[in-house]
């Protein structure tokens, strides 16, 4: 099966494989882990596409469509796993997830939630998570892609909407430049790396500062960019 994202612990020296049937490969230095839990599940009734894969500490935060599980790449095993995220216990598609300060903040098919990040926090219990309602600024549709930058939270969706969260209660629009042609502008990934915020889209990736300037990298080749970072030299792959 294909692919779905891929993710490197660099302290374990391990490359995370994900795909789109729940499977997991650990790629280590000298073996492969398989790790078939998720994909084997059949008390999972949705999709079990893994849709990020977030590392902190010796954990891997999978966001997936029916939650997030949070994998032990030391360890090779599955820790956890919260569900039923939304309002009232409902089950919500968790398409991306990030930290930043004292919180982990996912999007959802169902808006933006957060919740603290600490041991003495049961993030299985869903009243422990939060909608951020549109009196703070955004809407409680999809939201596609988010992560942390500058001490701020970013979140984007396709449709060239990219939004920012700077711990203040209240969620700001971050302006975009019009997308190339009708039609385009989707937004593809949204990354940190390298002192820079790395937005995909359509015909070319946005390059974002910390006080949200923005240049464009544009190139013939550039139709549908996927996925950008820079590496430590500053070198930009897409």
């Amino acid at each position: 099966t294909e692919i779905s994202q891929i993710a490197y612990h660099e302290a374990l020296q391990t490359l995370v494989i994900a795909y789109q049937n729940g499977n997991i490969d650990l790629l280590k230095t000298n073996e492969i882990v398989n790790i078939p839990i998720i994909k084997t599940n059949k008390s999972i009734n949705e999709s079990k596409q893994i849709n990020h894969v977030l590392v902190n500490g010796n954990n891997a935060y999978l966001s997936t469509n029916f939650g997030v599980v949070v994998l032990d790449v030391s360890k090779n095993e599955i820790k956890e796993t919260y569900q039923n995220l939304g309002i009232n216990g409902r089950s919500i598609a968790v398409k991306s997830a990030t930290l930043s300060q004292d919180s982990i903040y996912i999007a959802t098919n169902n808006g933006v939630y957060f919740a603290p990040f600490n041991t003495s926090v049961n993030l299985q219990d869903f009243n422990t998570w939060q909608r951020f309602e549109p009196s703070t600024g955004i809407d409680t549709l999809e939201f596609n892609h988010i992560t942390s930058f500058a001490n701020k939270v970013y979140v984007g969706r396709t449709n060239n909407e990219l939004y920012q969260y700077a711990h203040n209660g209240q969620w700001t629009k971050v302006s975009l430049p019009t997308p190339v042609a009708t039609n385009t502008g989707q937004i593809r990934h949204v990354q940190a790396s390298n002192n820079q915020l790395f937005v995909s889209i359509d015909q070319q990736v946005l390059v974002l500062n910390a006080q949200n300037q923005v240049t464009s990298l544009t190139n013939v080749n550039l139709s549908a960019p996927q996925v950008t970072i820079a590496d430590a030299n500053g070198v930009v792959w897409i």
